[in-house]
Formats: C-alpha cells, sequence, structure tokens
C-alpha cells in the first residue's frame, strides 16, 4: 500500500510494495521497495534495493544502491557501489568506488568521481523482430576514474588513472590522463 511519514524516520529494515513518501530524514538500514518513493531530505542507507522509482530532494549516502527503474536525486549521492538499470538524473555528484549504469531512457550526471565506471548499453532479452530496442544516452559534465568504459554516452571532460575505453557511439569532449 502507500505509506505517508510525516518527520523523521530511523528503522533498521524498511519493506514496501507500493509508495513511500517520507517528509524528513531518513535514517533506514536496509530499503527494499517495489513502487515509488520520494524523500524530502537526506536519506541514510546501508542498502538501497529498489524496482521503480526514488526521488530525492537533496541527498542520499549508502553503502549499496540497486536501482531497475528511476533515480531522481537533486543534491548528491555518494556510496561504496551503484548499479541502475533504467535511467538516473543527478544535479549533483555521484561519489562511489564502483559505478555501473545501464540507461534505458535520457540519463544524466553533472559530476561523477569513482574508481571504476561502466556506463553500458541496457540489453533486454527480446524476442526478434517482435518490438525496437532503444538505448537510452547518458550525458555528463565532469567524470573523474581510475577504469572507464562508456557506450552512446556525451561527456564534456573525462579525468582518469588508468583505462579509458570509448565506444564509436560516444562524444567525449576532452579527455586527460593523469598520473
Amino acid at each position: 500500500g502507500n505509506t505517508h511519514i510525516n518527520g523523521d524516520i530511523k528503522v533498521g529494515q524498511v519493506k514496501i510494495s507500493g509508495d513511500l513518501l517520507v517528509d524528513g530524514n531518513a535514517d533506514i538500514e536496509k530499503l527494499v521497495l517495489v513502487g515509488d518513493c520520494k524523500f524530502s531530505s537526506d536519506i541514510k542507507c546501508d542498502i538501497v534495493d529498489i524496482d521503480g522509482d526514488i526521488d530525492i530532494e537533496s541527498n542520499i549516502y549508502a553503502k549499496e544502491i540497486n536501482i531497475n527503474g528511476l533515480v531522481k536525486v537533486k543534491g548528491s549521492i555518494e556510496c561504496e557501489s551503484i548499479t541502475i538499470k533504467g535511467s538516473i538524473q543527478c544535479d549533483g555528484t555521484l561519489k562511489a568506488q564502483s559505478v555501473n549504469i545501464y540507461p534505458y531512457s535520457k540519463s544524466y550526471c553533472n559530476e561523477i568521481k569513482s574508481s571504476k565506471i561502466e556506463i553500458l548499453k541496457y540489453r533486454r532479452k527480446y524476442i526478434p523482430n517482435l518490438y525496437k530496442v532503444k538505448h537510452g544516452r547518458f550525458s555528463c559534465k565532469s567524470m573523474k576514474g581510475d577504469d572507464i568504459k562508456l557506450e552512446n554516452s556525451y561527456v564534456e571532460y573525462i579525468e582518469y588513472t588508468k583505462n579509458l575505453n570509448i565506444s564509436d557511439d560516444c562524444k567525449v569532449e576532452k579527455s586527460v590522463k593523469v598520473s
């Protein structure tokens, strides 16, 4: 069903099938959601596992983020690892050890800082000739990392230390290898 929390929340585990709206700060060890959720302030989690959409008006701090759907963050994202199969819209900075994004619609981040960054085409299992497969385009102003692999992306500036692998369907304005 639908859950609306007016104020701050601090809990161990939240499991919801439906919608969640939190008007306040959230401190959650494990958030498992099938549906949509919206947070008006900062959210802190160990594990975020969502099949649906998450809309955060501020920042999210987590260890592990796994989302099948849309991630919309007006602030920044800080985590150890993030995997998104869907779409991301991050107005701030995405900081993580490992970033894996498989966009199937228009996606963007203002800035990404990570050791390992992979932005790859979302590959759906499908029956040939039944429907056309769409791949979402990813764009970013600034990307800094050690190992970076990109497909179907537009990035204004890349700074990397080890490897940069860019497919033919990408456009990068400027890339710099630093030691």
